[in-house]
């Protein structure tokens, strides 16, 4: 992350700073990890920390509620008129923050956007391949036209950011640097260290604070020690560790459910690895005391996993049971698999991905040492992990994956990369491909609630990985800020107030 904190310096750095919030004003002190490199370009990801910025200014069609489900956005309602047509109805009276007015036009252009060549480099853009074309019905109503039915489409619209037309068309690096969207804030400046943000008070969701000063400290400890001295209001991606000093000064530690699972992703196609026999993946389920792990390492926040989605994830199968601790089990099953006198495996892993993950993964080793098997972590770094995700070449038998259903917590998103949809595939399970098809193919949400519960039960029963727990968020809030909520990575900063003056 500090190498992203300089690399947006470097860049950047020009860019008139200009003053903060005026004197008086009700500013909210924001620190995260980093800016999001692309800026305000609301294409490039959709993952932390730039999401916490994007989704002030930006809005898109849906919106993933704390019940997991699609709700109306810039869109008030939604219909599938036929198996592969969408017909969205657009919120009236929304302005962008330079005042243009948004409407069907708007969407369209966003959309023409990401299915054209030109968005081939926006991870967006991926997700909206089966896109074909979108239509205006009419001002306030577009009509989307898909290449293959899709009956979750209302959730993967929840990351179309709409732009504003006029401010996209002067070309996408000046767009990133002066974003323009109907959120509740707009970019005042980037900084190489931050951002100021100032209220877009004719927003449709109008914030109750003046701006936000959005600060990039890629260290969880001077995010904690800000929180602690006043400067800091919210303080992002921490580990439960700082839980006590946070509490222990009056402030709060927010922890929230997050749509993704945590584990040891195993890597079956790999030549002559012990992980391709299912005894031996299961077995190191067993080994591992999952429960141990959420309430000594992550304080009690999430639950133990067996299967690749979360409880508030679409399709989550609520008849398979985490494996249960049983390295009586382990040993038996080990030994079935003619490894009753042990064996070695190396996992890859990028620690401070998830909030304590490398205390977890060391803790992994150690259990799994008490049934014979000798797990070796190798911490590599994010581009080389990124380069094995698209190229294939692991060196190890597994690495840590975070399984991430997240933004719009459909656990079959994941499983195009962890199956043998995948061009270069880990983990390749012919057996269930049928099933995976169909699921995706379905035409009513009924049979892809089932058939997507199948394929659930399926990667528990094949031990697809080690699976660990439902993950979590944490983050410190200072005791003056009020009418907080987050859900799925997702701060409803407009309904923020702050009690005590700026």
């Amino acid at each position: 992350m500090r190498t992203f904190a300089l690399l947006a310096a470097f860049l950047f750095g020009a860019v008139i700073a200009g003053p903060v919030q005026p004197a008086g004003a009700a500013t909210l002190r924001l620190a995260v990890t980093a800016l999001p490199i692309q800026l305000g370009h609301p294409y490039r990801s959709v993952g932390v920390p730039g999401v916490f910025i994007l989704n002030a200014i930006f809005d898109a069609l849906t919106n993933i509620g704390a019940d997991g489900e699609p709700q109306p956005w810039l869109a008030i309602g939604w219909e599938q008129e036929t198996p592969v047509t969408w017909v969205f109805r657009l919120r009236p009276n929304v302005t962008f923050s330079n005042g243009a007015p948004f409407n069907a036009d708007a969407v369209v252009k966003s959309v023409q956007y990401l299915i054209s060549p030109e968005a081939s480099g926006d991870f967006v853009a991926t997700e909206f391949r089966n896109v074909a074309g979108i239509a205006a019905r009419d001002p306030l109503t577009v009509v989307f036209t898909l290449r293959a039915p899709d009956v979750l489409f209302p959730r993967l619209v929840s990351i179309l950011n709409i732009v504003e037309p006029g401010a996209w068309a002067a070309g996408r690096e000046a767009f990133a640097k002066q974003p323009v969207g109907t959120g509740p804030f707009s970019v005042q400046a980037w900084r190489p260290a931050g951002a100021s943000l100032v209220a877009f008070k004719k927003s449709w969701r109008a914030p109750k604070v003046d701006g936000v000063e959005v600060l990039a400290l890629p260290d969880a400890t001077s995010r904690v020690q800000g929180l602690l001295s006043g400067r800091i209001d919210l303080a992002m991606i921490l580990d439960p560790d700082k839980t006590d000093a946070i509490e222990g000064a009056g402030h709060r530690m927010l922890v929230y459910p997050l749509g993704g699972v945590m584990g040891l992703a195993f890597v079956t196609t790999k030549p002559e690895t012990p992980v391709a026999d299912v005894r031996v993946r299961q077995a190191l389920n067993y080994a591992v005391n999952k429960e141990r792990i959420v309430a000594g390492l992550l304080g009690g926040a999430g639950r133990p996993s067996g299967q690749p989605a979360t409880h508030s994830s679409f399709g989550y199968n609520p008849n398979v049971a985490p494996y249960p601790f049983d390295p009586a089990k382990a040993r038996a099953l080990l030994k079935d698999a003619g490894y009753e006198k042990g064996l070695a495996l190396l996992a890859e892993t990028v620690p401070g991905t998830i909030a304590a993950d490398a205390q977890v993964f060391e803790q992994v080793a150690s259990d799994l040492a008490k049934v014979g098997v000798t797990l070796t972590l190798r911490v590599t770094t994010f581009p080389t992990f990124s380069k094995h995700v698209r190229q294939g070449g692991w060196d190890g038998d597994a690495y840590g994956m975070y399984y991430n259903a997240d933004p719009f917590l459909d656990p079959m998103r994941p499983l195009k990369s962890h199956s043998c949809l995948w061009e270069k595939p880990w983990y390749c399970d012919q057996a269930i491909m049928p099933t995976i098809a169909n699921a995706l193919a379905a035409r009513d949400v009924a049979t892809r609630t089932r058939l997507t519960q199948e394929v659930m039960a399926r990667y528990h029963d094949q031990a697809a990985s080690l699976f660990l727990y439902e993950v979590s968020g944490y983050m410190g809030m200072a005791a003056r800020v009020q009418n907080f909520r987050i859900a799925n990575n997702f701060m409803y900063l407009h309904d923020v107030t702050l009690a005590g003056g700026p």
